[in-house]
């Protein structure tokens, strides 16, 4: 899974309160690595959580991501997620367009920087 933050980054975690055991879980039941882009200014406690599950990525951007979403790309399907009072998901199922998220990903990634993780949690 691919995923591109602008959203506040403890918006997600914030949504899924008791339920992130649970999430946890059903990753690895599917063996999902996920491989982040997000803002540089993301608090030191969302870097630390994310690549503490196991086999996640992440890598910091200090400009260009200002939208105050989350997308997710999977191979068959692109989720936006808008965090707020309200939590408003729009998933889109077609390859076509997951592919050409992927590729936006993609030329993302090689530009944002590893996140190394130096300070102990």
């Amino acid at each position: 899974m691919r995923i591109l933050g602008g959203g506040k980054d403890a918006d997600f975690y914030k949504f899924l309160g008791k339920n992130y055991k649970e999430y946890l879980s059903l990753l690895q039941k599917h063996r999902v690595t996920k491989y982040a882009i997000g803002p540089s200014g993301y608090t030191n406690e969302f870097k630390h959580n994310f690549v503490r599950e196991e086999g996640n990525k992440l890598r910091t951007m200090s400009v260009g991501l200002t939208t105050p979403t989350y997308t997710r790309i999977t191979p068959e399907m692109v989720t936006l997620e808008i965090y707020g009072t309200d939590v408003t998901i729009i998933q889109i199922r077609n390859k076509a367009i997951a592919k050409s998220y992927l590729e936006h990903f993609n030329l993302l990634w090689k530009q944002a920087t590893p996140f190394k993780q130096n300070i102990p949690c």
